[in-house]
């Protein structure tokens, strides 16, 4: 009897010990999802996106009637979706698919041969609206985080960029005169869509704030610029900036 109240007791000692070590010791937490693969959403707007202008000539009267617009493009707004892979604990590298879409205004100023005098033009202006820009295309990016606190981080972004263009463009017009058509007043214009792609670069900022396990929100500043070259018609050319200062809001899943 005695030699089992010694074992008895030797095991309530031990199991006793084992209950305060794990006291002592709390399980570890569960591991968090590496992150390495982020799904990417933006949305927002691109503002001050440049302007541009045509120069190009049509024949009146059988002489030459030089015009030229002077257009700029209205804030518009962009999507971007696109993937991120980390491929160092301080470097990403993403691919993000992008779609925006604007209006050009302005000028038009054309001079109209006088229909009964050579080397008499008349001048004729007026005002354009409504001439739409689209653009799409891919930012490779390199993002860079930096830890700014606990909580927080910015990521700095850059990279190449290539750019697919449409802009509408005027190709030609109509007037109104009267005899003895010494003036004449701008009528209806004419456009076509001109089609383009070339390449650039961006540059931005990121500022992410997880909401989740696997989520964040963040809010984006990007500039991206290039620059293509669109033709209307043979003598008819005009170089559009692609791009612009972009400012939006997205979302961040880690897988």
């Amino acid at each position: 009897m005695r030699r089992v109240l010694v074992m008895a007791g030797a095991l309530l000692l031990a199991a006793g010990s084992a209950h305060a070590q794990s006291a002592r010791t709390p399980s570890r937490p569960a591991r968090a999802p590496s992150g390495r693969v982020r799904l990417v959403v933006n949305g927002g707007a691109q503002v001050a996106p440049g302007s541009f202008g045509q120069q190009f000539t049509l024949t009146r009267n059988v002489e030459a009637a030089p015009v030229t617009t002077d257009l700029s493009l209205a804030t518009g707004g962009v999507f971007e979706a696109g993937v991120r892979l980390r491929v160092h604990r301080r470097l990403s590298i993403g691919v993000v698919g992008f779609i925006a879409s604007s209006t050009a205004s302005g000028t038009l100023d054309a001079k109209l041969p006088h229909p009964f005098y050579f080397n008499r033009p008349r001048d004729v202006t007026g005002d354009l609206t409504g001439l739409a820009h689209k653009e799409r295309g891919v930012h490779v990016e390199l993002a860079v985080p930096l830890r700014v606190s606990a909580r927080d981080e910015l990521i700095l972004l850059g990279g190449p960029s290539y750019f697919t263009v449409e802009q509408a463009l005027v190709t030609d017009l109509t007037y109104a005169d009267s005899y003895p058509y010494d003036t004449a007043t701008l009528g209806d214009t004419t456009s076509t869509v001109a089609k383009k792609n070339g390449a650039g670069f961006h540059v931005g900022v990121e500022l992410p704030r997880q909401v989740s396990r696997s989520a964040r929100v963040a809010l984006l500043g990007r500039y991206a610029r290039g620059t293509v070259t669109l033709s209307a018609a043979s003598g008819n050319e005009s170089e559009v900036h692609a791009g612009g200062v972009q400012v939006g809001v997205g979302l961040r899943f880690a897988f």
